[in-house]
Order: C-alpha cells, then sequence, then structure tokens
C-alpha cells in the first residue's frame, strides 16, 4: 500500500517490494516480498490474479459543500445550475424526496445532489473535487431496478477528457492529503465507519435496489464493507518503518512508507458496496488519492460511499468518482499522473487491464475468474452434486 525504502548511510538507496494485498473483506494482509495472497469472501476465491508490485494507499476525496441549509446550488460543471438558482432540496434516505424545478429535480442521498428528469429518473453525476457535476457527454446507459426491470437511473459514459480533469483534480489533491499524520487520515476513516454503521440499513436497500440481491445478502455485503473499514482504521500502526543498526560494517538500514500517489480502482457489479471498500479505506489511510470507476450497472452505491466520506470530511478532490464503460477505463490506465490500478472482476477483463496498465507502467493488481468452490464428501450422493 505504500512504498517501502530502505536508506544506508553509504547512500545506497534500495526499493523493495511492499506487496500488500488487501483483497479480503476481513483484511488479508501480506508483505513479504514474493507472498501473495488470495481473496476469501464467504467461499468465493479468485482462481486466477495478475498483480505488479501495487503499492496503493490513499485518495483525495471530492468533499461536496453543496448545501447550504435546506438550498443548494448545483455545479454543472460550469458552476451554475440548469436554471440559474438555487433549488430547495429536500432530504431523503435511499430513495429521497423529490421538488419539482422547472421541468427538473434534485435529490438528495445525505449530501450529494444527483440531477433528475422530470420523469423522476437520476442522472447519476461523476465527483470532482468536491463537486458533483453532470459530465458533458452525450451518452447515457439505463441503471435498473432488476425486481422489476424499470429504469431508476441514467449514468453518463465519461470521455477521456472528463477522465483528465478527475485525475488531474486528484492530483492536485494529493500533497496535501499524503503530508496529513497517519492518525489525522484514520480519524476520518473513524468517522465514515459511524456514518456506515448509521446508515446500515439504508445502504443494504440500495444495494438491493440496485443490484437485485436480497435484503439478507445485501446487509451481509455491507457488514464485509465495514469490517474492512475497520480494518483500515488501524493503518497508522501498520505504516510504521523498520530500523536495522550495523548492517553491515558501518552501515545502518532504515525502512519507510510512502503513498504512491493518485490510485484507481476499477470494481464490478456484483458487490457494488463491499468491493469498493475493499480498496477505498485502505487507499485513503496511506495517504494515496483514489479514483472510483463503478460498474456502469451499479452506480448508486458508488456515489452514497462519496456522500459519506464527505460528510465525514475527508478533504475535497482525494476522492474521485467516475463512470463509463472500456473506453473510460482504457483512458484511466493510459493517464500519465495514475500511479497504481486495482481492479476485481472477470478473467477477460483482467487480463487485459493487467497488460494495459503495466505497458503504462503502472502498479498494477488484478484479480479474476472469482468462482464458488464445493468439497464433495465421500459420502454425499454424487448423481446430486452434478445436478
Amino acid at each position: 500500500m505504500a512504498d517501502a525504502t530502505s536508506n544506508t548511510n553509504a547512500n545506497r538507496p534500495v526499493t523493495f517490494a511492499s506487496r500488500w494485498l488487501l483483497f479480503r473483506a476481513s483484511g488479508c494482509v501480506c508483505n513479504r516480498p514474493g507472498l501473495r495472497a488470495y481473496s476469501s469472501f464467504h467461499s468465493a476465491r479468485p482462481r486466477l490474479w495478475y498483480h505488479d508490485i501495487l503499492k496503493r494507499s490513499s485518495a483525495r476525496c471530492c468533499a461536496v459543500p453543496l448545501l447550504d441549509g435546506k438550498h443548494s446550488k448545483f455545479d454543472s460543471g460550469g458552476g451554475a445550475s440548469p436554471h440559474g438558482q438555487c433549488h430547495k432540496v429536500v432530504r431523503g434516505r435511499v430513495a429521497g424526496d423529490i421538488v419539482t424545478t422547472g421541468g427538473w429535480k434534485n435529490r438528495t442521498e445525505g449530501k450529494g445532489i444527483i440531477m433528475t428528469m422530470a420523469t423522476g429518473i437520476e442522472r447519476v453525476p461523476v465527483l470532482r473535487d468536491g463537486r458533483w457535476e453532470v459530465p458533458s457527454t452525450d451518452r447515457w446507459d439505463d441503471v435498473y431496478n432488476p425486481s422489476d426491470g424499470s429504469v431508476i437511473a441514467k449514468v453518463p459514459m465519461c470521455s477521456s477528457e472528463e477522465v483528465d480533469r478527475i485525475v488531474t483534480a486528484a492530483r492536485a489533491a494529493l500533497p496535501e492529503w499524503m503530508n496529513t499524520p497517519a492518525i489525522e487520515r484514520a480519524r476520518v476513516l473513524f468517522r465514515f465507519h459511524t456514518l456506515i454503521e448509521t446508515q446500515f440499513d439504508a445502504l443494504a436497500a440500495l444495494v438491493t435496489r440496485e443490484h437485485g440481491k436480497t435484503i439478507a445478502e445485501a446487509r451481509a455485503e455491507v457488514q464485509r464493507g465495514l469490517e474492512m473499514v475497520e480494518f483500515a482504521c488501524g493503518a497508522p500502526s501498520l505504516l510504521m518503518g523498520d530500523s536495522l543498526p550495523n548492517i553491515a560494517p558501518s552501515v545502518d538500514s532504515e525502512t519507510h512508507r510512502h503513498p504512491v500517489g493518485v490510485c484507481v480502482g476499477v470494481t464490478p457489479y456484483n458487490f457494488p458496496l463491499m468491493v469498493p471498500l475493499w480498496m477505498i479505506p485502505v487507499a485513503l489511510a496511506c495517504g494515496n488519492a483514489f479514483v472510483l470507476k463503478p460498474s456502469e450497472k451499479v452506480p448508486l452505491s458508488a456515489v452514497r460511499i462519496g456522500e459519506l466520506l464527505i460528510d465525514a470530511g475527508l478533504p475535497n478532490g482525494v476522492f474521485s468518482i467516475i463512470h463509463g464503460n472500456k473506453p473510460c477505463v482504457d483512458a484511466l490506465l493510459a493517464h500519465p499522473h495514475v500511479a497504481a490500478v486495482s481492479f476485481v472482476g472477470s478473467t477477460h477483463v483482467a487480463k487485459s487491464i493487467y497488460q494495459t496498465g503495466t505497458a503504462n507502467g503502472k502498479r498494477v493488481q488484478s484479480a479474476g475468474g472469482a468462482k464458488n468452490h464445493m468439497i464433495v464428501m465421500p459420502d454425499a450422493d454424487v448423481d446430486l452434486v452434478v445436478r
């Protein structure tokens, strides 16, 4: 999660691989060079891992001071709302209350704002430098409620220009965050943890609404994500360096951990809340800036994560959200200011991201091909197992 650099008093710097593979909901950590870690959520285990030396950690979040009392001004990129005025916003939980404003509607989930058309269908925003913005794109894909097949949102397919704007804002926010003491970064995560606990049922309902899994499964997902936040809150003790006096005659060795820079997370549709929380809290705790590209099929949970991080006090620009499909991901993989990429998804895409990212000089951690395994005991009915 962070660079480990060893310097001797003979002025001979040596860089070691700090391979912290944190793809386990309960917080599995392997930081010994050459050691691989495999994720485990219930019985799901990736059968194929493609990874480089991913030493990532934080994210400069786009904190969103969009609400002023009960009023808000929506920033569509140019700083003005569609009607050039402040619109009254009614606070809500999962779906929120909607107030008509001249053919458009504003809705809140926490304190973030999602513009909606008069039909009530949400237009999912991006998060850049502390502002929720509607990107300038002509392509919007549908987001469905699987329980009834209805369209509940429109998600933008962002261009490479939008990627550049968001990554540039994240890079600008990085220096201040990486120089923030680790204990203060952890305090933000403690507040984030408290907010997740407070919103536990609403988060589970949101996962069910956009993904379609049962509420019991959704609650289990939120719990696993919460456990990862708990792990990240203890990161200050894991970020301590090492020293070894007299490693050789007149030579002392010291190891220091440093943030990598702007990190990107590309997450799948099957766990819209849990998998992002595998990545985001640890990245933030270690002092990096983080850009999340959630699955375009389930973007609403990612937006809610951004809102809660803003409420927790994460500085503007440390955490960003962008939406899109393959062209968007390709632009992230090629961007010169992206230092590391973390991916969970299919084996085919995992290979592609690993090959493209490493070819562009990124540290890549790419997990693909997760399957649920079953052990057949000697007394089992083999025909029944096969069926």
